[in-house]
């Protein structure tokens, strides 16, 4: 009966050698895949922000160019009001 406990005292501590081994590798792997996660979020999010700023730059020159041809409009109809009176 000893040599059974023995036996099974030594399978116990074998397993709980492997569970840890098992758990440590895990966690090493569950790290690797955050740290790589992370940096393909980063990577999206510095690709957005670069493609939001040439939205951005559109609107600003489409705005600039409205601008521009209401200014032509104003300075047109200002010459024919002149041109009238």
């Amino acid at each position: 009966m000893d040599d059974l406990n023995g036996k099974v005292d030594a399978l116990s501590v074998e397993m709980r050698g492997e569970f840890r081994a098992v758990r440590a590798e895990m966690k090493t792997e569950f790290q690797a895949v955050r740290t790589e996660m992370k940096a393909e979020s980063q990577a999206i999010r510095t690709e957005m922000r670069s493609g939001f700023q040439a939205i951005d730059a559109r609107f600003d020159a489409l705005q600039r160019s409205m601008l521009a041809m209401m200014a032509t409009l104003i300075v047109a109809l200002a010459s024919i009001l002149a041109t009238q009176l």
